[in-house]
């Protein structure tokens, strides 16, 4: 599928490759584009590397499963714990904070 972007703005996604949301806004913003969104689509589509932002939760932590939870409180108390994984995950937060 050809890019509806001219040669000068693939050239410049590939010099800032490998791009992330910044380089994307930035080269976005350099050629008049309203949003980076076709600038990460047209560089993936082009084969250009793009490296995902990590997901953050509300507070703007990174994302932790429960299954980490659950292994952090196995390992920290030294035994297996089967059917952990189905208390809440703020359950799982707390206690795995307070035997720590």
């Amino acid at each position: 599928m050809a890019s509806r972007f001219e040669s000068e703005v693939l050239d410049a996604m590939r010099s800032n490759a490998p791009l992330n949301l910044e380089k994307a806004k930035a080269i976005a913003a350099q050629f008049g584009e309203k949003s980076y969104r076709p600038i990460v689509a047209a560089a993936i589509r082009a084969g250009i590397p793009y490296e995902k932002a990590a997901k953050r939760s509300k507070d703007g932590s990174p994302v932790v499963r429960k299954e980490a939870l659950v292994d952090a409180i196995s390992d920290k108390l030294g035994v297996q714990l089967d059917g952990l994984e189905k208390a809440t995950k703020t359950s799982l937060q707390v206690l795995l904070n307070a035997i720590n």
